[in-house]
């Protein structure tokens, strides 16, 4: 609670206590998280294609060694 209050007192003293002004601060920060979730989300995607691509390549490897072993 006492950084609550803290904060509350700083946010007072910089003039941020109109709400209109934290609003702003707010949809900023929601912005700022989507943003990031979808870069993270995209970066996800982009391994996963490239682990898809590794597995085939190994299984084609795979496959080669075993019919030049079975010759």
């Amino acid at each position: 609670m006492i950084t609550a209050s803290i904060l509350f007192e700083l946010f007072v003293q910089a003039g941020l206590a109109d709400p209109n002004k934290f609003n702003h601060f707010m949809i900023l920060g929601y912005v700022a998280m989507w943003i990031i979730a979808m870069v993270y989300i995209l970066s996800l995607a982009n391994r996963q294609r490239n682990v898809k691509e590794e597995v085939e390549l190994l299984r084609q490897l795979l496959e080669e060694d075993e019919e030049a072993i079975v010759k």
